[in-house]
């Protein structure tokens, strides 16, 4: 069996579910949140899945790991192995589902136009520190780009200081993903580490959440800023990074700050996912890509993506979602030593490199 395969009817008879599948689509008690209600639907045509409660979500890999917590490469080869009929030892239980959350009181998500006012105000109160400018400009981007990206240092303290500012402006923290309000009654701002914030901006460049990527972290260096199960926190969505101009053709790859300095460095407008698991937003803005005259996508994942069955995948679902979507596609290829498209640009300097 190939990965790009592999369907929601194939994992569930492996996972601990004491549930008889029938129909469209399964609710089930969500694993990520451990509530007890069915919350977790689980759609059999599309092959994804969305806890309505927690919001957790994605496609096949991403729920077999919910009840088995691996890498998406393990949980891949785990799964071809017991469909080959062996047997899987597990020495851990899976997440258990008897014990629920304490309930805590979350915003709405704000609108794009309130996000954009308060993030903008906030990323204006802050600063870039010497190494994180020293690490873009090593990336390929100039001083004047950094500073036109708003790219700024993670506030590790003063954050109530902060946020009592941004309400002086004005601004809404309510429903803005990575306020929250302390038991004092007082807002703060998340502090996921030390690190560089990087704003996501939709078509019309405002800004729709901000990400971080992380000076040290053993679980990924890039996480979204959110401030989902905080006292009036609101959960971050999976949105789009759109770098540039609308065109008939542009290229797709995966990461914001990947796509943004591709973007930068060739001139070509670069629409940028969080994740190649991560297609929900993806799915969603298309029909407004297409409605603004888009109607072919070069994607440009990483290289590695050719050796590594879980991305391979992620791949073909893209590739899925977007012949449904009446879009054609293409993919681009370079030298396999520079794994992503951004490595490749800066090492081929500006303006070598030419797309058709």
């Amino acid at each position: 069996m190939q990965s790009f395969s592999l369907t929601m009817q194939d994992i569930l008879p492996l996972l601990p579910l004491d549930t008889v599948v029938k129909g469209r689509s399964v609710d089930l008690p969500c694993p990520a949140c451990n509530d007890t209600k069915k919350h977790l639907n689980i759609n059999l045509e599309k092959n994804v899945f969305r806890c309505n409660r927690c919001g957790e979500h994605g496609g096949v890999l991403s729920l077999y790991c919910l009840y088995y917590p691996q890498s998406m490469k393990s949980a891949f080869h785990e799964i071809q192995r017991q469909l080959q009929g062996e047997t899987i030892h597990r020495k851990m239980a899976v997440p258990g589902k008897a014990v629920a959350k304490k309930y805590v009181p979350q915003s709405l998500l704000a609108d794009i136009s309130v996000r954009n006012k308060t993030y903008r105000a906030l990323l204006a109160l802050l600063s870039l520190s010497g190494d994180h400018k020293k690490d873009l400009l090593r990336r390929g981007l100039s001083c004047q780009m950094i500073e036109e990206n708003l790219y700024r240092t993670v506030p590790m303290a003063g954050q109530a200081i902060l946020c009592q500012k941004l309400l002086e402006q004005g601004c809404t923290l309510a429903g803005v993903p990575g306020f929250y309000q302390a038991k004092s009654g007082h807002w703060m701002f998340v502090s996921p580490g030390r690190g560089f914030l990087i704003p996501v901006l939709d078509m019309a460049g405002c800004i729709q959440g901000l990400t971080v990527r992380l000076d040290q972290s053993h679980k990924g260096k890039y996480r979204w800023v959110s401030s989902y199960d905080y006292q009036s926190g609101v959960k971050a969505y999976g949105w789009v990074h759109i770098a540039g101009p609308l065109q008939t053709q542009i290229l797709l790859t995966e990461g914001h700050l990947k796509g943004e300095i591709v973007h930068r460095l060739t001139g070509q407008t670069v629409v940028a996912v969080p994740g190649v698991n991560n297609l929900t937003e993806l799915k969603r803005l298309l029909p407004a890509l297409y409605k603004q005259g888009v109607r072919r996508v070069m994607t440009a994942y990483d290289m590695d993506f050719l050796r590594k069955e879980p991305v391979k995948h992620a791949y073909h679902q893209l590739c899925a979602l977007l012949e449904q979507n009446g879009v054609s596609y293409g993919a681009y290829f370079w030298p396999p030593k520079y794994n992503g498209l951004d490595d490749y640009c800066l090492a081929s300097q500006k303006g070598t490199i030419r797309f058709y």
